[in-house]
């Protein structure tokens, strides 16, 4: 019976090996794929924030390029967006649709706190201001500002 304890207790250590390593193993794969959902979502609300901050806020008419992307921003969040953004967006989506308008910046500043949060920046106290510029189109069609 003595004979035997050594090899018991090496496969007993190799049997605990493998099994740590499978254990270790599939929380890696679990963590990898929770930060690569986090970066895409990441990703995809800081283009939909740009649009709608950048492109969208406080503009005159919309050009169908810039109706395009606004689509698409509003898609993106209704996709990855929190549960308060996606009503925002569909609150948006249906006013717009319905010839009523729609206010963006509640959600263009909850896209802002939760970005910042994803990011690890502090929260910011300043509400969102749009700088625009008011841009005169010339005789081609290029942008000429004053």
């Amino acid at each position: 019976m003595l004979e035997i304890l050594p090899i018991f207790l090496a496969f007993f250590a190799i049997l605990v090996s493998v099994i740590g390593w499978g254990v270790v193993h599939h929380n890696t794969l679990e963590r990898e794929i929770e930060k690569n959902k986090r970066d895409l979502s990441t990703q995809y609300l800081i283009e939909s924030y740009r649009v709608l901050a950048d492109d969208i806020a406080k503009r005159g008419d919309l050009t169908d390029a810039r109706k395009s992307a606004f689509e698409k921003a509003l898609t993106d969040i209704q996709l990855l967006g929190s549960e308060e953004q996606i009503s925002m967006a569909n609150k948006c989506a249906m006013d717009i649709a319905n010839g009523r308008g729609g206010d963006i910046t509640p959600l263009i500043e909850s896209l802002r706190k939760d970005l910042r949060k994803l990011l690890c920046l502090p929260p910011s106290k300043e509400g969102v201001k749009f700088l625009r510029f008011e841009c005169n189109l010339n005789k081609k069609g290029a942008a000429t500002g004053r």
